[in-house]
């Protein structure tokens, strides 16, 4: 099963996908996306519903189900551009026939109504009105999620994940609500066994469900919990355009997919905080900083360093098993050879066999006392010629696999760009096709007229006909 999964996704990481299968393909597909949380992810598309390249994706992939993630209870910022992205979305689903669409929406209390309502819930009463037109009119399985906040593992996008992330970087975190009142939350992983549910098994007497919280915690609950970790923590709270709601049922959800959330915030989050904690000592540490700017700035330094760092272990391991009976088949010189040529490539397997030779000559030399047995004796030069033969053909493999890779590389590039030109040019003449066929359907005097009148007379039913005949007749004598 092929499912894109698009909208916000900022906050998204691997627990969002982890119950799909190794079958399904993930595409994500958003301006704003975290691939270092997204290793799970099929392909990664830099691109939001609102671009032109966005129905790209829908003639590459054959996709059974699409994911649209909205905005985050209390997030940084409030996006008021979900409706657009909906109805673009929405038209491109029907246009390439993909008939399910699950919208992940956040629940707002909607308590005063009227004139009163937040900006945030009339764009997601419009939203959920255009769902319902695409249900009824297009026969499209729409189905729309209400769900509280979504938390993830090193995501710092939700109220839980910027928590953490202020609370590590300057002790101080503000939040768009009183820290009183009572929020929902569900982690993504028990989001993702819901979602696959509802992608394999939803029907039409399900469409809209909320989700069912893990836990119910207060934002002062929440720095509770953390307040051994982080004392000195300030919460500031300021004054917000909307209230999330604070009740969920879990009727539909238990009932008719069997669902309810396992994972406990309270125990996560602790064990969140301990990974934020150990990630932001390792990024920020002076020392890890240079060492892996070092690393990629001066590769040949590194390649030298190994090698000589594996000359000196061959060297001692020689030195130390040199008496045992156990290491005599076993030639560390070989093993050295072989290692560096498959890593790193012809020159510096040769390198490799040039200081094992030079070992291999120090040791000779000192069991015989004398250094003219080597030139004299030709038996011994079949070592060194089979040391430098196995450093040049390791290397050699590595060498040509490297350029192998570079070339399927190369060719692959070759390939997408020819297939973008190609698929820019298929749109461009379905688009040409479409703004033609308009054409002659609008001129009056046309065929494509007449073939318009008979197209609406092709009806099963006499009443149907009737009706289409009379509005025929009535744009013909206009």
């Amino acid at each position: 099963m092929d499912i894109l999964f698009t909208g916000y996704l900022a906050n998204m990481t691997d627990d969002l996908i982890g119950s799909f299968g190794r079958n399904d393909r993930i595409v994500c597909a958003a301006d704003k996306l975290r691939p270092k949380l997204l290793t799970k992810a099929f392909k990664i598309h830099y691109t939001d519903v609102l671009d032109n390249d966005f129905e790209k994706l829908f003639f590459a992939y054959g996709f059974d189900c699409v994911v649209y993630m909205f905005q985050p209870v209390y997030g940084l910022q409030e996006r008021f551009d979900e409706f657009a992205e909906m109805e673009r979305l929405l038209s491109y689903c029907n246009a390439h026939e993909v008939n399910r669409v699950i919208c992940v929406q956040p629940k707002l209390f909607d308590g005063l109504g009227g004139s009163n309502k937040s900006c945030l819930s009339i764009q997601f009463d419009a939203c959920n009105s255009l769902c319902d037109f695409y249900r009824y009119n297009r026969n499209m399985d729409v189905f729309t999620l209400f769900a509280p906040s979504i938390y993830g593992m090193g995501e710092s996008d939700s109220v839980v994940g910027r928590l953490l992330r202020d609370a590590e970087k300057d002790g101080s975190f503000t939040v768009a609500a009183p820290l009183d009142e009572l929020l929902g939350f569900v982690s993504q992983q028990d989001l993702s066994e819901l979602l696959l549910r509802v992608a394999e098994n939803g029907t039409s007497d399900n469409y809209c469900m909320d989700v069912t919280p893990g836990d119910f915690l207060t934002i002062q609950g929440l720095a509770d919990i953390l307040h051994e970790k982080y004392p000195d923590l300030k919460l500031n709270s300021v004054p917000g355009s909307y209230v999330a709601a604070d009740s969920f049922s879990e009727r539909v959800v238990k009932q008719e997919f069997d669902w309810s959330p396992t994972v406990s915030l309270p125990e996560k989050l602790l064990h969140y905080s301990a990974v934020t904690v150990k990630e932001k000592r390792k990024r920020e540490h002076p020392v890890y900083n240079a060492i892996k700017q070092y690393v990629n700035d001066h590769p040949f330094i590194i390649r030298l360093l190994e090698l000589l760092v594996g000359a000196v272990i061959m060297e001692c391991l020689n030195h130390v098993t040199g008496t045992s009976v156990l290491f005599q088949y076993i030639d560390f010189r070989l093993c050295y050879i072989i290692l560096i040529g498959i890593a790193s490539g012809l020159k510096w397997g040769i390198a490799a066999a040039f200081l094992a030779s030079c070992s291999l000559v120090a040791a000779i030399a000192m069991n015989s006392n004398s250094w003219d047995v080597i030139v004299r004796d030709i038996d011994t030069w079949l070592p060194f010629v089979f040391l430098f033969l196995i450093g040049s053909v390791t290397g050699y493999i590595k060498d040509r696999m490297r350029n192998e890779n570079k070339e399927l590389t190369e060719e692959q590039e070759i390939l997408e760009s020819k297939y973008k030109l190609l698929n820019s040019f298929y749109t461009s003449s379905i688009s040409n096709k479409d703004h033609f066929k308009k054409q002659i359907l609008s001129y009056r005097d046309s065929f494509g007229r007449l073939f318009d009148i008979i197209k609406r007379l092709d009806s099963d039913t006499v009443d149907e006909v009737f009706s289409e005949a009379l509005c025929a007749l009535e744009a013909v004598l206009e």
